[in-house]
């Protein structure tokens, strides 16, 4: 799964190409009958690996595996099982993206820019927490295991991520799934975003922003600087984890096409925020999940929906009637289907309205795809979007009205 990654990276600019071939170059890597290096590098040392052949060195200093892994990618497998040294090396390089040898005769300096992914058990047996408690490890032991990784080493890890074993009816489904080149067209247009962005700054993506960069480009709007600031309470999160979330949020943004870091709120039926209206009627939803404007779905609003196979007269009622419910400054509730939902938003945004988008969905599965740059000129234009399914939730078609 790990070794997908490298196929889903955006393309290397020739710059990138060339710092990579001459750094494989000089660690005596490089195959001549290939000549420039136009793939991201994949790396996977084994956890017996020493600190000098992991961060370089030698009577004459060579590029060790993470100047290897510039631009690309390093995979520690069971990284709770490398030498704990041999991790703190780490600490230096992924906070500067770069890494300096000091010897006798001379010093050098690599690149390495890489990113790191690292797999490891929840305890030694690898069965603590599943729940067929097969685990037979003491807390000691456990104690033990996680405690080879040390705190600022997890502070420079952007995300965490628990997996829970795959059961067999995922395994055996023949579900189609998003291929790796789906995926990387989304990632190609964000990192295009991200060069245009940053084309008179020298850097090629939201990872190499430094703090004030992150003032400017990373701003958040109040709702979103609320919530950050109770995790930042309640988990007691370190200024370097403050700006990796603004970081990782920037490209979570770049990813949707949107201007501007929203925050997807999960709202229950018996909270405060919770739409008054439905909550009134009688199959209100347990769960609302909601991104963009939340004071939105308390104003005012008419619901237009209609034929996802309109004619010309419906489409000239639909523009009719929109454009004078903008007007008089009701928000435009509709779906996102092809045909009148989404003229309703268009013909709303048109003429400076807002709208209300309501999902058969969940926010990571976008239905249909189509639609997704209507999407985002919702968000932007500090409209809603609503949803009682989950972020991956996928939409059935039962959940239309025939």
């Amino acid at each position: 799964l790990s070794e997908r990654l490298t196929t889903i990276l955006p393309d290397l600019t020739f710059n990138e190409a060339l710092e990579i071939t001459k750094i494989h170059s000089i660690a005596g890597e490089l195959d001549n009958q290939k000549g420039l290096i136009t793939v991201r590098p994949f790396r996977r040392p084994h956890h017996t690996s020493s600190p000098v052949s992991i961060i370089g060195g030698g009577r004459v200093p060579k590029p060790g595996e993470i100047s290897l892994a510039h631009y690309g990618v390093l995979f520690l497998d069971e990284i709770a099982e490398f030498k704990k040294n041999t991790l703190e090396v780490l600490r230096g390089p992924l906070e500067d993206g770069e890494v300096t040898i000091s010897r006798v005769n001379s010093t050098l300096t690599y690149p390495s820019n890489f990113v790191l992914i690292a797999s490891m058990n929840p305890c030694p047996c690898g069965y603590y927490g599943t729940d067929d408690n097969k685990c037979h490890c003491t807390e000691q032991m456990i104690s033990r295991y996680i405690g080879q990784i040390s705190g600022p080493l997890l502070d420079r890890i952007d995300l965490h991520i628990e997996v829970k074993p795959v059961e067999y009816k995922k395994i055996s489904s023949d579900e189609q799934c998003e291929t790796s080149a789906q995926i990387k067209r989304r990632v190609n247009k964000a990192r295009k975003i991200q060069l245009e962005r940053y084309k008179k700054l020298n850097i090629y993506s939201n990872s190499e922003l430094t703090p004030a960069l992150i003032n400017k480009y990373c701003k958040l709007d109040t709702n979103s600087k609320e919530l950050l600031k109770k995790a930042f309470e309640k988990l007691g999160l370190s200024g370097r984890a403050y700006g990796r979330i603004l970081k990782v949020a920037r490209t979570i943004a770049d990813l949707e096409d949107s201007e501007s870091i929203k925050i997807v709120r999960k709202i229950e039926l018996e909270d405060n925020t919770y739409p008054k209206r439905l909550k009134e009627t009688n199959d209100a939803p347990n769960i609302l999940y909601i991104n963009g404007n939340i004071e939105e779905i308390n104003l005012p609003c008419i619901a237009v929906v209609g034929s996802r196979n309109c004619t010309e007269y419906g489409e000239k009622w639909c523009k009719f009637f929109v454009k004078e419910l903008v007007k008089h400054g009701i928000t435009i509730v509709s779906g996102m289907t092809i045909g009148i939902d989404s003229l309703a938003h268009k013909t709303a945004l048109k003429h400076g309205g807002k709208t209300i988008a309501v999902l058969p969905c969940g926010f990571n599965n976008i239905f249909p795809k189509e639609n997704i740059d209507l999407y985002n000129k919702i968000l932007n234009n500090n409209g809603t979007i609503i949803t009682e399914y989950e972020p991956n939730c996928k939409a059935e078609y039962q959940r239309f009205l025939r």
